[in-house]
């Protein structure tokens, strides 16, 4: 089955490697043995941390699910990079690659590049003993000048600006000490470093493109391989008008230095602002060189902004061709050949060039959905005769869509057999098309494709003049004839990703809510959503669109609904607020009056209101919570009667995370002599005619969206900053408990279960969190169709927003709540350090109040819950609005790049129409 968990580990993947370049040359050199040994020991744990990440996500709320795995991922980090401190070279390179093929968040990718060209320097005593040992004695009588403070920071050395004698100014790029013995041992113990990565679910063969990365490294510690790959492209393109490479000075280059003509030029931020015209000039020489490249079979595979400078004759200068790649006929027919198809308009071949690359199944696949999204990023609109001006956002929208579970490419990574190099031309070509969106180039992409890859003739005063200096092999290319198939046009819009359709209303003065509700499917990680809102009791926004089944294909339906999660919370306490307000629940009555048996373990005078404000001490019991549990609902509840509370009941509060719901279920299921699912259908949704369930009917299931529980995601993914120490403390306790193979030998085999498990030294958040078997089933009809009264509620946006509605006042005629009861509900009654999560956390009777982390409060008097999934319910009695969000694509942090700039949106209209 497609994972739609892999965008996010990509994204892991991404935060991995930026924090063990943190670690650079913690310890050089060393025994071999024991370097792989623990090379062995940090990977296992490393593995763990990633696969327990995945275990933790059950009856949390976004911000919670998104911040375990961010300590997971940090906790992999710090145990990989102590035993990998040494591994800068090939932890950069991989970096590199993740960075570009999974799509990082800006964020990320920016913390990326300034580790890569910052990193720590080296004693400046260091460099002339490296000097001296690979130029001979008194290395600096060879110089006129040597400046001791580097000038850049390289994947395996630093640079150095000099002065030769003879006047000429260099720079001297010198190799860290130790780090080729280091990254070579390493090297040796490839296999045990990509069990880790291939733990992040990785689509491509991961052992394959570390070695493939690391047969590359070799030649980069070699900077006389270097050396060759330079002076190879500066011979290609010596005294050409529109291309610069710097010549390398071969007398002072060894294996650990090289040193070349400097170039003074200015960086690729500093000419975004130049004139239009030159930057498409600018942007026509790098596709050129980058393409013309791959049509030759070699290219470097750095295509970093940082490896241009611009020249103020015009011409680009390209650095660092330490990372080459040289490729067999046969592999360069099978790099090129999607291009060559499709710069022929050749369907068949298309589909079998991207078959050859495995990029397609033998036997399936969407070839056309593929394409129209790999194709612009493989080789720019090379199918489309005309001129086209590149847009950053577009090349950024076709970035993210392919790290969608939805997409075609994100399939294809599992799909068969891919050669490790392409994930070197994905990287290049993705890079190049990234840097020429940044400079939104406009060309003609299919007749520059037919010129570099066909021998076409020159069609621009740039290709005129292109090949007066080079030795045009052009017409020695002579790729397959056109098969005489269909088009690539009769089958697939070529470089077009349609906006995500979406359905719906907004009332007039509410559009710019529709634009960003457009822009989180276009511009961010949304799937399948629907957002709707209330304004003073009457819809002012209705709207859904997307994928509500990945796998599938499924379009998000007006009556498509989807899992609420932890909003469940607030539904419960509803169904036991209604009684408040009919006089059969007393909120400062001892809960013994209603439930005799819960006087357990000195339980007899605990109120109410304990169990609605999360301050009972029960957010778990002393027993494993099964699937048969929960549908039997008797083992849970009786378990909660006879357990001893967890802390002085009243005196603090923690996240019942589970619990609340069957505290407060079992009140109403005593009293009104239904479950809270059936109280909600009976006497809630019929009044305000909701399309919500806790218990879904067997014959509702089929429109149930499957949520993909992760993040994609973006923006700062998994390395958000919760801002407080003690929650980050929680989330380490809690991957330690999951990372314990006791545990998990427990959590797969019931029949392993030892009951002095709950006499262990678990924290109050190992014992709440862990013990939990039911997460690997919650897109289950079962679970659905059971009651989980604290995170399997059911519903659609609209319905969400409705029930809000009646909160703060009528909706056709129907109010749920009295005023009274809503406003003792949503003050706060808990506020502060958090017995579960450690983190601040505020709480009224059922509903989340600002002031906690778990909810994302717009203004001071809105209350609500959030969910795991993302999902949102909001009501703000001050503003008269009440807001339903649901979606099937987990979010993975609290300040939800998704639900704020709706939310910004949304108080935005409000204040402009009234």
């Amino acid at each position: 089955m497609n994972d739609p968990r892999r965008g996010q580990r990509w994204r892991a993947l991404g935060r991995l490697q930026a924090d063990i370049l943190r670690a650079v040359f913690a310890r050089r050199g060393g025994d071999a043995n024991q370097r792989r040994s623990e090379l062995v020991r940090m990977t296992y744990r490393a593995g763990r941390t990633l696969a327990g990440a995945r275990l933790r996500g059950l009856f949390t709320t976004n911000a919670n699910q998104a911040a375990l795995r961010s300590a997971a991922t940090e906790k992999a980090a710090a145990d990989v990079a102590r035993a990998m401190g040494d591994m800068k070279g090939l932890a950069m390179k991989f970096g590199q690659f993740a960075s570009f093929a999974g799509g990082l968040d800006p964020g990320t990718e920016k913390h990326l590049t300034a580790l890569q060209t910052h990193a720590e320097p080296m004693d400046y005593e260091v460099v002339l003993g490296i000097l001296t040992d690979e130029l001979g004695p008194r290395p600096l009588a060879r110089f006129a000048s040597f400046s001791p403070e580097p000038i850049a920071a390289a994947s395996v050395g630093q640079v150095h600006r000099a002065t030769l004698p003879d006047g000429r100014a260099v720079v001297v790029k010198v190799q860290y000490p130790g780090v080729e013995t280091a990254i070579m041992t390493d090297f040796d113990a490839v296999a045990d470093l990509s069990r880790a990565w291939a733990l992040t679910g990785v689509g491509f063969d991961v052992e394959a493109i570390l070695t493939d990365l690391g047969s590359m490294l070799r030649d980069e510690f070699d900077y006389e391989i270097e050396a060759a790959s330079q002076t190879y492209f500066a011979e290609l393109y010596r005294g050409h008008p529109y291309v610069k490479i710097p010549e390398v000075v071969p007398e002072l280059s060894r294996r650990r230095v090289l040193t070349s003509e400097f170039v003074d030029g200015q960086g690729f931020h500093d000419i975004l602002d130049r004139p239009q015209a030159q930057r498409d000039r600018y942007a026509e020489t790098i596709y050129r060189f980058a393409y013309g490249s791959v049509a030759g079979g070699v290219f470097s595979c750095d295509p970093h902004p940082g490896n241009y400078l611009f020249l103020d004759d015009g011409r680009v200068c390209f650095l660092d061709f330490g990372l080459v790649e040289r490729m067999t006929p046969d592999d360069h027919a099978r790099a090129i050949a999607p291009v060559v198809a499709a710069v022929q308009d050749d369907w068949d071949a298309l589909v079998a060039g991207l078959t050859g690359l495995g990029l397609l199944p033998d036997n399936g696949g969407n070839p056309a959905k593929l394409w129209a999204e790999l194709g612009p990023l493989l080789a720019g609109p090379v199918d489309e005769d005309t001129e086209t001006r590149l847009d950053p956002r577009h090349i950024g929208r076709l970035i993210a869509a392919a790290q969608k579970p939805t997409a075609e490419f994100y399939k294809s990574r599992k799909a068969s057999y891919q050669p490790p190099w392409l994930s070197m031309l994905l990287r290049y070509t993705m890079g190049t098309m990234a840097v020429l969106g940044r400079l939104r180039g406009a060309a003609n992409f299919h007749a520059l494709g037919r010129e570099l890859f066909l021998g076409g003739t020159p069609s621009t005063p740039i290709g005129e003049k292109w090949w007066s200096t080079m030795p045009d092999d052009r017409t020695t290319r002579t790729p397959a004839e056109r098969t005489g198939g269909p088009s690539i046009r009769s089958r697939v819009t070529p470089s077009v990703l349609p906006t995500t359709k979406i359905d719906g209303f907004v009332a007039p003065g509410f559009e710019p809510v529709r634009a960003v509700f457009q822009e989180n499917f276009d511009e961010r990680t949304e799937v399948g959503a629907a957002f709707a809102v209330y304004l003073d009791g009457t819809p002012v926004v209705d709207l859904w669109g997307g994928i509500a089944d990945a796998g599938s294909g499924a379009e998000w339906q007006r009556d498509t609904i989807a899992t609420v999660d932890s909003s469940t919370k607030a539904l419960t306490a509803i169904c036991g607020l209604m009684l408040v307000d009919q006089g059969l629940l007393d909120l400062a009555a001892p809960v013994v009056e209603y439930w005799p048996e819960f006087a357990a373990e000195g339980k007899a005078d605990i109120p109410v209101s304990l169990l609605f404000s999360h301050q009972a001490g029960l957010p778990a019991v002393d027993r494993w919570i099964t699937l048969d549990d929960c549908e039997a609902w008797h083992p849970v509840v009786d378990a909660l009667a006879a357990q001893r509370p967890l802390w002085t009941p009243g005196t603090a509060h923690g996240y019942h995370g589970l619990t609340i719901g069957w505290l407060i279920g079992e009140l109403v299921r005593r009293l009104s002599g239904l479950t809270p699912g059936q109280y909600l259908a009976r006497h809630v949704a019929p009044r305000l005619d909701l399309d919500m369930w806790i218990g879904l009917p067997a014959e509702h299931e089929a429109r149930v969206a499957p949520v993909h529980r992760v993040d994609f995601d973006h923006p700062d993914a998994l390395v958000a900053d919760y801002g407080d120490e003690d929650y980050n403390r929680f989330l380490h306790e809690l991957s330690e408990l999951y990372l314990d193979p006791e545990f998990l030998a427990m959590y797969r085999d019931p029949g392993r279960r030892d009951p002095s498990f709950f006499r262990r030294d678990l924290t109050i958040g190992q014992r709440t969190m862990g013990p939990v078997e039911i997460g690997e089933d919650m897109d289950s009809p079962r679970y659905h169709a059971m009651e989980v009264p604290a995170a399997n509620g059911i519903a659609d946006a609209r319905s969400v927003a409705r029930l809000y509605a009646a909160l703060i006042g009528e909706v056709d005629g129907h109010r749920i709540l009295t005023p009274d009861t809503v406003a003792r509900a949503t003050r706060p009654h808990a506020v502060g350090p958090d017995q579960v999560v450690l983190g601040p956390t505020a709480w009224g009777l059922g509903f989340a109040v600002s002031g906690g982390i778990f909810f994302d409060a717009p203004t001071p008097t809105a209350f609500g819950h959030s969910g795991a999934n993302g999902a949102l319910a909001i009501a703000d009695p001050a503003a008269g609005l009440s807001i339903g969000y649901i979606r099937n694509h987990m979010a993975h942090k609290i300040q939800d790049d998704r639900s704020r700039p709706l939310i910004d949106a949304l108080y935005h209209c409000v204040h402009t129409v009234r």
